[in-house]
């Protein structure tokens, strides 16, 4: 009988929330739950790597660019961005207007929520107006 052999998993060891990850492009800043799967996050490193755009072109910006050898970049959820606010606010601009960062995540149908990494605070802003995005990537665990 031939038997299928499986292949092992592989087991990845992300480094401590807020700290570079070379190996996968960026910043990690910590893990969660989606779609009952455990994903780790990642944030491009760099307000370099910050683009800004209105909620209805946030679909085609942070896709279609490769940041440190990876193409699957792409706006953050509310979620995800207050994680990169936890684990690593000192990599965002922290003053003024361009400390507001957009995510994907819309509030009804005329808002989007955004992160202000200057109060910390987080609310539904218009989803005509332009903020600034940080590209975010992530791996099932």
């Amino acid at each position: 009988m031939n038997a299928i052999a499986e292949a092992p998993a592989i087991l990845i060891t992300p480094p401590q929330p807020g700290a570079l990850w070379p190996e996968q492009g960026g910043r990690y800043v910590g893990s969660y739950v989606k779609a009952g799967q455990l994903h780790h996050g990642i944030i491009a490193d760099g307000v370099d790597t910050d683009i800004k755009a209105s909620f209805n072109k946030l679909a085609e910006s942070p896709t279609n660019i490769g940041i440190n050898g990876f193409s699957d970049w792409r706006a953050p959820d509310q979620r995800e961005l207050m994680l990169a606010f936890i684990h690593a606010p000192d990599n965002f601009m922290r003053s003024g207007w361009d400390s507001i960062y957009m995510t994907s995540t819309p509030y009804g149908s005329g808002h989007v929520w955004v992160v202000d990494f200057e109060s910390g605070s987080v609310s539904p802003n218009y989803r005509y107006d332009e903020w600034r995005v940080r590209p975010f990537r992530s791996i099932i665990a």
